[in-house]
């Protein structure tokens, strides 16, 4: 099951708790997938520049994806993160 697959990925790439009990990242992960699934069929099917593609908007998409995810790891390395919430 994709999903599956997925939350697996997620789990496994998680930050770690190394000895000294500080929390850390070597990969970070986007999930366009999941996220472009809901827009992949029926009536909410991004039209791309072919049947093949998505498209400018698909990639602007994971653009936004990633850029939110690098901002999101700044603010958690710096601490921001937690005042924010």
């Amino acid at each position: 099951d994709m999903w599956e697959m997925i939350r697996m990925t997620l789990q496994y790439f998680s930050p770690e708790e190394p000895k000294g009990g500080e929390k850390s990242r070597n990969v970070t992960i986007v999930d366009f997938g999941s996220v472009i699934a809901a827009r992949s069929y029926g009536d909410h099917r991004i039209s791309g520049d072919s049947i093949y593609h998505y498209g400018l908007e698909a990639r602007l998409l994971f653009g936004q994806q990633l850029l939110h995810e690098l901002f999101a790891a700044e603010l958690r390395e710096t601490g921001e993160l937690n005042s924010i919430i």
